[in-house]
């Protein structure tokens, strides 16, 4: 354990952590490749090298001979030249140019060659026939054909059907390993394909269900953390299961039930943020009355008792200003909590139509879903999409046939596989303080970055010499660089590019001048990604932790994981008592967001909703909207969110970057955003240590053309060797992920895998770009365990820095 005063204390753990894994085990691939064939190649690159050798004595012979007098025969040296050029043995006409110990030398260095090369090719042969077979046994395991049929019916049928066949044809070899990588290589958490479970930072809680009688009780002794212990029940085939209804697809089915004769009684009238009526055109005031209360949550009857008007008379106001863009007329699902399926029953309840019954219908039977074994899976499968089709009119999957763009109409969770995973308090507080420096520098960049957004404000200000600003006009202020695509010229010069890691300490950030001295006046929090490594650090001691993700929304508030596990199993309360003073005077406002092809990410805890484009009232948390808001300076400085109307300043919460609704330069205005820097120094840039944490795994970005790749089925051993010689040249280690320009998400590669190395290839023929990144921990540091194997797995922990008496800027 290392000495608890060499870290800052300001950084604490939330209690209660997300362990998140693979869903199959990591041999799954690490086992797919053959080492013969990298010992195959070994031999080969070691006789050629002894071929190199041998032929520069033979060109000197060569040529001291050709300067003797008298010289040999032209036609006996250049025979003698072109064996020497393409590696033949050497003609009996050489006999009289070169010596005998050299041209025994050659002949025999050449046939050494010769018959390594012939071995290799077999080698190779043999090993693209192994991992053939090996990859249809996955493919035929049901934890595997079961995930694939998750993401994507099409190809679980193709796949299954040609693996019981014996063979997979040449594509679909490719997707076969694409999903394997995709289940065995990384900590997803989408189904079967990584499930997600808690874990308890800081001793065995209070009041937690006892763990299942039937699982086995693991350990694992971290350098850093201490004794980690965990009950294993297995991977992610003995995992529990639920199935959550897509938000695309409840919205859908709400759609055809508004559509219906009858429907307009489903309708819920929801103003739309903008700039207001036109000029000349102001609202009457049984029109801002109707306005006033149309937050998508009152149906048009409603609306009209709560205005004292006629049911007719609130149905023609309410056309008139959806004409005009103030209302929008429909009955949409709240876009960022709440539970889509129950959402759409409550709807279908009302309707109480034909149509009504079957949307029910579908719902149940998505609801039932998840207690199906696999062989009744795909006939299920089908007639769920069938009976949606029937219901909607519409397709059960959206882009089907994407490798990454394939939603079906529910989605699946796994959890419960590891349980009662415990982490002691002493090991809770060591990550925290090996956490502190690190999360200091991201802090500090994160509020330089504030308030330059803050200063735009401030120029703003003094130019039309008013004491606030309309929020609508700061939102259209445009953004600067985030603080993960600026990082100072201070940092990259204590960079060198050369080595493979550079080990930053404290001392070495505070010198450059990029720890910031009034951290403590921020509130600052976060959901950090980390991942465990016994690898020591010459800077911090034992233990290495990767740092692979940093986030500003808080797990337990995010759907559907807050549905996983009770809010008492998450310490709600106690996480709420713990960002109230942070916050406090101000109130926390999260924005509205709109991410269809993903599930919801915020769920209130005591916060208001910021709408910008509806009105729009979530379960638990009220409307404000940001038309009815100014920014002006508060009492500590900062220039932020304000309500006239309710007398209440606002946090707003950063976001993420894909969400569809942007708040624009109201992220001036928002908490610092904690994120993690893009670090690139040109082809080559060393991994980022900061004392004892890794800030950025090594990674290359090479120029596309200089990777060698295999060409197609038409691949042979010799093009395998030139993509091994170019990682080599590189420094890459055998196990890699890398990211191209037209895929979202990152993808394994094991350089001596011909498999792996063939979707690399397959990537790069559409790819403008590519970055490659060295896997860590490694595959053979996994901690987590199971029956089978080994897991990857990162725990996801709640950091929070103190604030009091805050005056920030």
């Amino acid at each position: 354990m290392t000495d608890d005063t060499a870290y800052p204390a300001d950084w604490t753990v939330f209690e209660v952590g997300l362990l998140r894994s693979a869903g199959l085990p990591s041999q799954w691939l690490t086992r797919l490749a053959s080492p013969r064939l990298a010992e195959a190649d070994a031999a080969l690159t070691a006789a050629h090298a002894e071929l190199v050798t041998t032929r520069r004595r033979a060109v000197a012979e060569l040529r001291a001979a050709r300067t003797a007098q008298p010289p040999p025969p032209s036609t006996a040296v250049r025979a003698t030249n072109r064996a020497l050029d393409r590696s033949l043995v050497l003609p009996d006409t050489a006999d009289d140019i070169l010596g005998r110990p050299v041209r025994e030398s050659w002949n025999s260095t050449v046939a050494r060659h010769d018959e390594l090369a012939s071995e290799f090719e077999t080698t190779w042969r043999t090993a693209l026939a192994e991992e053939h077979a090996e990859l249809v046994r996955r493919v035929t395991d049901e934890a595997f054909a079961e995930a694939v049929l998750m993401n994507s019916r099409g190809a679980h049928d193709a796949l299954v059907r040609e693996a019981e066949a014996g063979s997979l044809r040449f594509a679909n070899q490719r997707v076969a390993y694409r999903y394997l990588q995709r289940f065995c290589g990384k900590a997803e958490s989408a189904g079967h394909a990584g499930p997600v479970n808690l874990i308890h930072l800081g001793g065995e809680p209070s009041g937690v269900p006892p763990v299942r009688g039937d699982g086995q009780v693991l350990t694992h002794d971290d350098p850093l953390l201490g004794r980690i212990r965990y009950t294993s029940l297995g991977d992610g085939r003995a995992a529990s299961r639920r199935t959550f209804l897509s938000y695309w697809a409840a919205q859908a089915m709400v759609d055809v039930l508004v559509a219906d004769a009858g429907g307009a009684a489903l309708l819920r009238p929801c103003r739309l943020i903008g700039a207001g009526p036109p000029a000349g055109h102001s609202l009457t005031e049984p029109e801002a009355a109707l306005l006033a209360v149309a937050d998508g949550s009152r149906s048009l009857a409603d609306i009209a008792a709560r205005i004292g008007s006629g049911t007719a008379e609130t149905t023609a106001l309410a056309a008139g200003l959806a004409d005009r863009g103030l209302l929008a007329l429909d009955r949409a699902l709240p876009g960022y909590v709440g539970d889509p399926a129950a959402e759409a029953a409550a709807v279908a309840l009302a309707a109480g139509t034909e149509r009504a019954g079957l949307v029910l219908a579908v719902l149940e039977t998505a609801e039932r879903f998840a207690g199906r074994p696999y062989h009744r899976r795909p006939k299920a499968l089908d007639g769920l999409a069938a009976d949606f089709v029937a219901c909607t009119g519409r397709p059960a999957w959206r882009g089907q046939g994407g490798f990454y763009t394939d939603r079906f109409v529910v989605s699946e969770e796994a959890f419960g596989n590891i349980e009662g995973a415990t982490v002691p308090a002493d090991g809770m507080r060591a990550l925290a303080q090996r956490l502190g420096t690190v999360l200091d520098l991201l802090a500090s960049l994160a509020v330089d970055q504030r308030l330059s957004g803050q200063r735009r404000i401030r120029e703003l200000l003094r130019r039309t010499g008013a004491e606030t600003l309309p929020a609508v006009d700061v939102r259209r202020l445009a953004l600067p660089p985030s603080a993960a695509q600026r990082m100072p010229d201070g940092f990259t010069r204590l960079l060198p590019a050369a080595p493979p890691y550079v080990e930053l300490t404290r001392a070495d950030l505070a010198d450059a001048g990029l720890l910031r001295a009034d951290l403590a006046a921020w509130p600052l929090f976060g959901a950090a990604d980390l991942m465990l490594m016994g690898q020591p650090s010459a800077a911090a001691g034992p233990g290495l932790v990767v740092l692979s993700e940093l986030h500003h929304i808080w797990p337990p508030l995010g759907q559907p994981w807050r549905a996983l596990f009770s809010d008492e199993a998450w310490r709600l309360d106690r996480l709420q008592a713990s960002l109230e003073p942070v916050l406090a005077p101000a109130r926390p406002l999260i924005q509205q967001i709109r991410r269809y092809q993903k599930g919801t990410d915020s769920s209130p805890l005591d916060h208001h909703l910021l709408c910008l484009e509806r009105l729009e009232q979530g379960p638990g948390a009220g409307p404000v909207p940001v038309d009815g808001l100014v920014v002006r300076e508060w009492e500590n400085g900062f220039l932020g969110l304000h309500s006239p109307d309710r007398g209440e300043d606002y946090w707003l919460f950063p976001d993420y970057d894909d969400n569809d609704v942007d708040a624009g330069g109201l992220a001036h205005c928002a908490l610092p955003a904690l994120e993690l820097p893009r670090v690139c120094l040109g082809e080559h840039t060393p991994r980022i240590v900061v004392d004892g944490v890794v800030l950025q795994r090594r990674r290359w970005d090479p120029p596309l053309g200089s990777v060698p790749v295999l060409p197609g089925r038409r691949a042979v051993g010799a093009h395998w060797r030139r993509v091994q010689h170019w990682r080599q040249r590189l420094g890459m280690p055998r196990q890699v992920f890398f990211l191209t320009d037209t895929e979202p998400k990152p993808m394994w590669l094991d350089f001596e895998s011909a498999l792996s190395v063939a979707n690399l290839s397959h990537a790069l023929s559409r790819a403008r770009t590519v970055t490659f990144t060295e896997m860590l921990p490694p595959a053979e540091e996994l901690w987590l365990r199971v029956p089978d194997g080994t897991l990857v797995s990162e725990i996801r922990t709640l950091v929070l820095r103190g604030a009091s008496g805050r005056s920030p800027g």
